[in-house]
């Protein structure tokens, strides 16, 4: 992609007055925005697919771990995320994916955040949050291998 160049831009508008080049640079400016949205909602469409079909797959196979090793019984709450219990404090988990970069986040819906720091510390990832939730910051590579580590540390998994 050949990068932009103002000189080269500015070269185009010789021969006219301070007006009309302010014009022009105007009409440049605005068709720079332009591409700009287009580019950044291009950006977040092929984010969004690849979240999609990643998301699929990978709640596809947290759903076959814990049909295996839990029976099923950890529930999916919609627009919450599997819930879990820990140190008998309901815990949601949910999957997060900006830009290609996936997060893991921990939130509890009332109460107090020490026991998702607590089961977060275990994991080695870098940690983000506030009062109520905790994004775990993890490769696509460690997503699964984090979320069922995250699963067999609840109050649910019977050693």
């Amino acid at each position: 992609m050949e990068k932009f160049d103002i000189d080269k831009e500015m070269a185009k508008f010789k021969g006219l007055n301070i007006i009309e080049k302010c014009s022009a640079l105007d009409d440049l400016l605005d068709d720079l925005e332009d591409a700009q949205e287009q580019i950044i909602c291009a950006k977040d469409e092929i984010s969004e697919e690849y979240a999609n079909v990643f998301k699929k797959k990978f709640h596809e196979e947290i759903a076959s771990f814990i049909a295996e090793t839990f029976d099923g019984k950890i529930p999916y709450v919609e627009k919450y995320g599997y819930q879990i219990m820990y140190d008998n404090m309901p815990i949601y988990i949910t999957l997060f994916c900006t830009y290609g970069e996936w997060s893991i986040c921990l939130f509890v819906k009332s109460g107090s955040t020490k026991h998702l720091i607590k089961l977060a510390g275990v994991l080695g990832v870098n940690i983000t949050g506030n009062e109520a939730s905790l994004n775990l910051e993890v490769t696509e590579k460690d997503l699964l291998s984090k979320v069922k580590q995250i699963l067999l540390l609840s109050d649910s998994y019977e050693k």
